[in-house]
Formats: structure tokens, sequence, C-alpha cells
């Protein structure tokens, strides 16, 4: 039997063009040269192999054992953790932001004036906050923050 199985180097596509391509630049037109390449690629990938089957060994050794036991739950505390941060992130992230429009929202109010409630609404109109937006123009809500809020955006 040999050991050498009849290659279609066509399907091999690149693979096959790279090693035609590097062994024609580094000179290696012989068997012998090419043949001693091949051995040392045969010697890397069993000395792969043999690492692949000691880490598997390993890892089934360990799979027993109370530090296998340990690092599972150090990696599910590290998950909980990690899904608690993230949450308390995006609560922080969602207070910064109000806290920021809260921010804006008293910075117009200062320069334009707060709020104040419609005393004298008419018929068929409820009674609304009004707030100023730059021009001068009345803003309405329904309360102090909607009316702000709505002046903020009719503000450039």
């Amino acid at each position: 039997m040999s050991e050498y199985a009849d290659r279609d180097h066509e399907a091999q596509g690149e693979h096959y063009v790279r090693h035609v391509s590097a062994m024609t630049a580094e000179g290696l037109h012989a068997k012998s040269a090419i043949a001693a390449e091949l051995a040392h690629r045969d010697i890397e990938i069993a000395a792969l192999r043999k690492r692949a089957e000691e880490d598997a060994a390993t890892i089934a050794e360990l799979r027993g054992s109370e530090r296998w036991q340990e690092i599972n739950a150090l990696a599910a505390r590290v998950e909980e953790t990690s899904a608690r941060l993230i949450n308390e992130n995006e609560a922080l992230t969602k207070r910064a932001e109000e806290a920021e429009a809260d921010a804006a929202r008293w910075r117009h109010a200062t320069q334009h004036g707060f709020p104040v409630r419609n005393q004298t609404p008419g018929p068929g109109f409820a009674r609304l906050w009004i707030a100023f937006d730059r021009a001068g123009m009345e803003r309405y809500g329904a309360t102090p923050t909607a009316a702000i809020d709505a002046a903020r955006k009719e503000t450039p």
C-alpha cells in the first residue's frame, strides 16, 4: 500500500499553489529536499497530536477532580457577577441620561423662566403648564417637565 494517495491538486486550490510557489522559491526541486520538508512537517504534526492527546487526558483527569468543580463554580460566579455588573451599568447609564436631561431642563428654566400653570383655561381646555422657548413662544405640557421639554424641543 502506498503512503501517498493520488490527490487532486486542483481541488486543493491555494494550498497547493502556495506550496509549489514556496518550494520553487526555496529551490526544493529534488525529491530528497521535498521529502526532508515533509518529514519536518510530519514531526511537527506528531508532536502536536501527542500534545493534544496529553491535554485531552489531563482534561479528562481534571473533570472528576475537586479542582475542576472549583473552576466551574468560579466560572459560574464570574458569569453571575458579569451579568449583575452589566445590569448595574445599564441602570447607571439610564440614571445618568435622566440626570443630564434634568440638568438641561433646569438650565432652560433658569434662562427662560420656570413653567407656570394656566389658571384660566377656556372651554374644553384643561389646565396646562406653560413654558417659553428661546423665541418667547409659549409651549404647553401636562406637567412642568413636559412643558419644559416641549420648549426645549423648539429651541435651536
